[in-house]
């Protein structure tokens, strides 16, 4: 799913299940630096199945890496927590 978003919006994302007060628990997107100003369902319904689809996102600056240099997901999932997530109209 992420390598299909990564191709559209030509931006560094990654997928992670947040659990959102209006949504519930829904799929969230956390784009690396200045989300695209392009997001909508629409893209979005092209590429991926309807329950694929991201509900909200946000950005961060940096990811978190572990000591092998790969992608942290967890680690970076809890740097948004203070983060304000955008609904993806």
């Amino acid at each position: 799913m992420e390598e299909k978003i990564n191709t559209i919006f030509k931006s560094e994302c990654i997928a992670t299940g947040i659990e959102d007060d209006t949504f519930g628990e829904v799929i969230g997107l956390i784009f690396k630096g200045k989300a695209p100003e392009n997001i909508n369902k629409k893209r979005f319904s092209k590429i991926l199945h309807p329950y694929e689809i991201p509900k909200l996102f946000t950005e961060l600056e940096t990811f978190a890496i572990t000591q092998n240099g790969k992608l942290d997901r967890k680690k970076t999932a809890l740097k948004t927590k203070d983060c304000v997530w955008k609904k993806i109209l």
